[in-house]
């Protein structure tokens, strides 16, 4: 299976790296081979951290890594926690195998992980059926039903939204100059947002209860009125 690693540098998503998964049926358990694809390298060539894969390896597109399994890198991009189980309810992957799970969320999930990497296969069949919405941010502080909905279905498709790690449900949003809260799955909007780390959502029936909403959201709100 052949894939390809996008990298966000310098305000764009490039096309960095040339995967290959030897056995995709094997799972994290399966070869691979990452090699820099030569565009990406004469813009980097040489450099390590945000510019490449691992900061153990500069970007040179002579170079081929071999791994006996999966890289640490896959498992840092794939959804975990609360984003995993809602992507494996959303490709009906609950009995599958441990192996097609993994492959299946790396290959459809990855689109927005926490970081500037992502997989560009993921986001191919995905982009146009993502329609953006927009929250007045007393809505959002109120958790408001039809926040509250929207949220769970794109976190469900938008693997970084509801990726920030652990099992509590939290999503990446983006607060706007018109005090709109949104969801940006993608990351391709560049316009000048703040950025909140996570919003803890409570289920329907615990809406009464203090969910763990961040207070910056809210003290923000308190502030603009």
């Amino acid at each position: 299976m052949q894939l390809t690693l996008q990298a966000f540098n310098d305000g764009h998503w490039h096309d960095a790296y040339h995967i290959s998964l030897d056995k995709p049926e094997a799972g994290r358990l399966g070869s691979v081979t990452l090699q820099p694809l030569f565009d990406y390298a004469a813009l980097y060539f040489d450099e390590a951290g945000a510019r490449s894969f691992s900061a153990l390896y500069p970007v040179n597109p002579m170079d081929i890594h071999a791994f006996k399994s999966w890289p640490a890198i896959f498992e840092d991009i794939m959804p975990m926690g609360y984003a995993r189980k809602l992507w494996l309810d959303l490709l009906n992957l609950q009995q599958a195998s441990s192996a097609q799970q993994d492959l299946e969320l790396l290959k459809s999930g990855t689109i927005a992980p926490v970081g500037n990497l992502r997989l560009k296969e993921s986001i191919t069949a995905l982009s146009e059926q993502l329609a953006d919405l927009r929250f007045e941010q007393a809505a959002v502080v109120e958790r408001d039903h039809d926040f509250l909905t929207y949220a769970r279905q794109r976190g469900a498709v938008s693997g970084g939204a509801t990726g920030a790690g652990g099992a509590a449900p939290k999503l990446l949003v983006r607060l706007n100059q018109r005090r709109e809260v949104w969801i940006d799955p993608l990351q391709s909007d560049n316009e000048p947002d703040l950025h909140y780390l996570d919003i803890r959502l409570c289920t329907y029936e615990s809406r009464s209860r203090d969910c763990g909403t961040h207070h910056e959201l809210e003290q923000s709100n308190r502030e603009s009125r």
